[in-house]
Order: structure tokens, then sequence, then C-alpha cells
């Protein structure tokens, strides 16, 4: 695609800020979720629906939090 540069003067956006966020968002869940195992709690997680019974786990999650 051409562009004209008007449109592409000071223009300041991309994946690097999206990246860190998705960055600091998961380590800040992957700790929270520790502290919760180290104090004999099981953190209200969403697990994948690819491994044995993160189906079942999932609906139980939602039909605490969402009584659905």
């Amino acid at each position: 695609m051409n562009f004209p540069t008007s449109l592409l003067t000071g223009c300041c956006m991309g994946a690097t800020s999206t990246i860190s966020a998705a960055f600091v968002t998961q380590t800040l869940s992957i700790l929270l979720a520790k502290k919760f195992y180290q104090n004999g709690l099981n953190p209200p997680i969403f697990k994948s629906s690819n491994i044995e019974g993160g189906d079942e786990w999932n609906r139980k999650l939602i039909t605490k939090f969402y009584g659905v």
C-alpha cells in the first residue's frame, strides 16, 4: 500500500504497547495465581478446554460467578 507521507508523519503506533501490556497482564495473573496456590487456595481462573476436565472446571466457575 502506498500511503501519502503526510498520513505517516508523526505516527506513533504499533504492536509494542500491545505486547508490553499483554506481558504485564499475564505476568500479574501468573503471580497472583502462584500466591493463591502458596496459601492453599485454588485460583478462580479458566482452564484450557483442550485439557482433561477443563470444560467442567470452567462451567463451575461460570455458575459460581455468573449464576448461569
